[in-house]
Parts: structure tokens; sequence; C-alpha cells
């Protein structure tokens, strides 16, 4: 908020969390890290500057696979993906754009400082993403993962987690101008943004044009607007942080958090797909959603010894119709046991 006399702290669960991430994405964390100041000139952060960590992160070179399936794909494929670093930020506020009204009157844009200046969590990946695919696959696999080590809620809608991605069109293995897209706030924005900036940039280059190196929104329909030109790397004018000292990664530290990643065990799409049999598709969509997974242990939890992955998910598909018919949910709720019925009368 640059509210005058106030000095930024370091937040000891930040740094936590962030060495957890680290050890999840097989991350090396150096001994030293080290915060810069990254300066502009933007609304939502009103000291001019942001706490970054620009040439010393506190951990980098590290790699995530995930499976990438798709309905168009004849059979799901692995993929690995380059994390270049992981780095401690300050986060800014959070605008809010509001469209013209007979009510409010001309378009206008609000910002809410609530979140401004806490501590956030930043991976940068190599752009070695080749599809749109490729990158929700990315993000519904990293989702889930942070949920199941408790490092975030998953909630994009929320801004608890958001993505920024860089889009350009290579040719002969050279790559192009890129456009960075701000503001999806769900796997279906992310999937239909990214299209759509590949086929805007596709339009112009053919048509003889120059792709832009700016900024770009996604609105709700997925389409990307322009919001400014993007700055070069020495508009920012990077400098030593001067009032966060050195940051020393203590031996003890990282000890704690691997041991924390390593009790939490499988997130439940591995398991579902390592240990139970089912593909990495209705792994990651049974993951997803809470009360179909719930539904699904309880089925593997009673299951006779010879049932199959592919048995329960017939079973699922022939429950989904058969309670559609009868205007019930889908996935079914845990069954509350009443206190006079005996355990042999419950159900699942």
């Amino acid at each position: 908020m640059a509210t005058p006399g106030i000095l930024p702290s370091l937040n000891h669960e930040a740094v936590h969390r962030a060495l957890k991430m680290a050890r999840l994405l097989k991350c090396r964390v150096p001994k030293t890290s080290r915060f810069d100041r990254k300066h502009y000139f933007y609304a939502d952060m009103p000291a001019g500057y942001q706490i970054t960590q620009n040439e010393r992160p506190i951990a980098r070179e590290g790699i995530f696979g995930f499976w990438v399936f798709d309905e168009h794909l004849d059979k799901a494929y692995w993929k690995e993906v380059t994390i270049l670093q992981l780095q401690l930020e300050q986060d800014s506020g959070k605008t809010i754009h509001l469209p013209s009204s007979p009510q409010t009157g001309p378009p206008k844009s609000l910002i809410d400082y609530n979140r401004a200046g806490c501590a956030l969590i930043e991976i940068v990946t190599s752009p070695c993403f080749e599809t749109a695919i490729e990158a929700i696959r990315f993000v519904q696999t990293l989702r889930l993962l942070l949920i199941h080590h408790n490092l975030c809620d998953g909630e994009l809608h929320k801004g608890h987690l958001r993505v920024d991605a860089n889009v350009s069109l290579s040719k002969d293995g050279e790559y192009g101008t890129r456009t960075e897209i701000k503001n999806m706030n769900s796997i279906r924005t992310i999937h239909t943004a990214i299209n759509y900036e590949i086929a805007r940039q596709f339009e112009i280059l053919t048509s003889g044009g120059t792709v832009s190196n700016e900024t770009r929104a996604a609105d709700s329909e997925g389409r990307t607007v322009s919001m400014r030109d993007k700055e070069e790397e020495t508009d920012y004018r990077f400098m030593v942080e001067p009032n966060l000292p050195m940051l020393r990664i203590k031996d003890e530290w990282m000890k704690k958090a691997w041991e924390e990643v390593e009790e939490r065990g499988k997130p439940d799409f591995e398991w579902l797909r390592d240990d139970i049999g089912f593909d990495a598709r209705s792994a990651v969509h049974i993951a997803e959603q809470p009360e179909l997974l719930s539904f699904v242990k309880r089925c593997i939890r009673y299951k006779e010894a010879d049932v199959t992955a592919q048995d329960i998910l017939y079973w699922m598909r022939e429950l989904k119709t058969i309670m559609q018919r009868s205007t019930s949910n889908y996935p079914p709720q845990r069954q509350k046991r009443s206190p006079m019925k005996d355990e042999k009368d419950t159900v699942i």
C-alpha cells in the first residue's frame, strides 16, 4: 500500500511453502536468495515497484511431468516441463473492471487492496508448451498437487491460483514476438484464450502484419483484448531490495519441508491412476470433484477383489443416467446414518 514509514518483513510461512513447492517440482534450492525491486507504475501497485526475486530466486531448475489427454487425441501422452525458477513475490491489488450501465454510468475500474503486499509464489516455466491442451493439463495437474499438499485451495475464480500465458508463433525454430495473456480465471478460459490468441497471431502473420509485444486480457468469452504495451526488461529498473536482507536457507527448514511433502503421500489423481488402475483422464476428472472422489473412494473401499477400475467407471455412468432420470443429484451424497440404525442397515 506504500504507507509512509512501513517497512516490509519476510513471512516465514511463505518461505516454508516455497520450499515445499520446490520439492514437489524437483527444483534446486540455493543456500541463499535475494529480493529485488521491479519498478513499474500501475494502479494496483501504489508503491511504484514490486518486491520480487529476479536474479537469485529461492529455487530454480526444476521439472514437472503430467499426462496430456483430450477427446481428439488417440491416446494420452506424458510430457515434462522445465521449471526455470520459483520465486517469492509481493502481491498487487485486485482490479475489478465494471462495464457501463444506466445505473453506474460509463465503464470504470475499481481496485481492492486487501491482498496487496501479501506473499505469493510464482512458478516460471520454459516456453515448451505446444498446444492449449498441454497448457491446461499442466494447470489441472499442478492445481490438484497444490490442493493435496495444502499449498493453495486452487480457486482460480477467486484469484488464489492465477495463470498468465505467453503466446508466440515460431517459424523454423525461431521464437516470434510474444504476447502475455492475463485475467484467465478458469480452465475453460485458459483453453479458449490461448487458442484465440494463436488464431489471432496466425492471421496477422499470414497477412503480412507484425505481432505487437503487449499484455492482453481475456474477456468472459475467452477473447483477448489489448491492455497495455509490454515493457522491456530495462524499463523495470531492477535493483536490490534495500529493506530485506539476503535470505539464507537453513538445512532444518529444508528438512522440515521435505518431510511434510513425504508425509502427505500421493495426491488422489496419482493414487487413482497408479494404484487403482484408472486412466489419466478419468483419474483427473474424479480428483477434481470432491463429491465424486468421495463416492469413488467408498466404492473402492467396499469393492470385491476382482472388481476393476473399468467396472467402477461403468457403474458411475449407469448410476449417473439413473439419477438424472429421477432428478436426483449426482454424484450421490454420503448418507448420514441415523443413531437408531444398526451398522448392517447403513448404505454407502
